[in-house]
């Protein structure tokens, strides 16, 4: 059979009554059942860690790890005050003098504290949080035998 040529066509050719999704609608989509995919991945990791490593749901709460807290850049000291800025792999620690010009950049979710005549701050990055065990095995590290004053938790 051969085409036939400049015959009228009918418009129903170019028609489409069906559904429509865009390109940004796919990738909406798309992000939401990746999240729903990771969230309940999730859920199930931790069930399964409470059928067979804790005790119950509420140990998971306060579960002790060990958090890498070791400087690798200190970009800023002054060797005769002692006032430093440091920063590790998950975290910035700063220590300065109360009446200096040492200022270090404040993060609102910061642990501080002062000890040894110091104002002291502990930023940890991601979502990692320092419990009250987690802290004072910090200041024991930082300046063990030292009392600490004016300790505020992060978001205070």
């Amino acid at each position: 059979m051969a085409p036939e040529i400049s015959q009228p066509l009918d418009d129903d050719l170019f028609t489409w009554t069906g559904p429509v999704v865009t390109a940004r609608e796919r990738q909406k989509a798309r992000e939401r059942e990746k999240e729903r995919k990771k969230l309940e991945m999730t859920t199930r990791n931790r069930e399964w860690f409470v059928d067979n490593v804790v005790e119950s749901e509420p140990d998971l709460e306060s579960l002790p790890v060990t958090l890498d807290l070791t400087p690798t850049a200190v970009p800023r000291r002054n060797d005769v005050t002692g006032e430093f800025e440091a920063s590790g792999r998950n975290m910035a620690l700063s220590r300065h003098l109360p009446d200096t010009d040492f200022r270090c950049e404040e993060h609102v979710d910061a642990h501080r504290w002062t000890a040894q005549g110091y104002k002291w701050q502990l930023h940890l990055w991601e979502d990692f949080t320092l419990g009250g065990e987690g802290i004072q095995d910090v200041w024991n590290q930082l300046h063990p035998g030292e009392p600490v004053t004016d300790y505020r938790p992060p978001g205070h």
